[in-house]
């Protein structure tokens, strides 16, 4: 079990690094390829999606933990 959470963590880290490193260089590739402007839409759109992915989250989460706490609050009563 701790093997594999170190050689996700190590292929986390790996990525995250690879990431920050060739940034630029995919960017500028996909600019030139693709066209700027829809570099540009895509990566909005993106951006919106994941944080509206990110709130719906956030409320599922919140949503979630009242229904637990509700549950073990009417065991807790028995």
């Amino acid at each position: 079990m701790m093997k594999n959470l170190i050689r996700f963590l190590f292929v986390l880290v790996l990525g995250a690094a690879l990431g920050y490193v060739f940034h630029n260089p995919i960017d500028a590739k996909l600019k030139a390829k693709f066209g700027a402007d829809k570099v540009e839409t895509v990566r909005a759109e993106t951006e919106e999606a994941l944080r509206d992915g990110s709130e719906k989250a956030v409320v599922v989460g919140k949503a979630a933990f009242e229904a637990g706490k509700e549950a073990l609050d009417s065991s807790n009563q028995k």
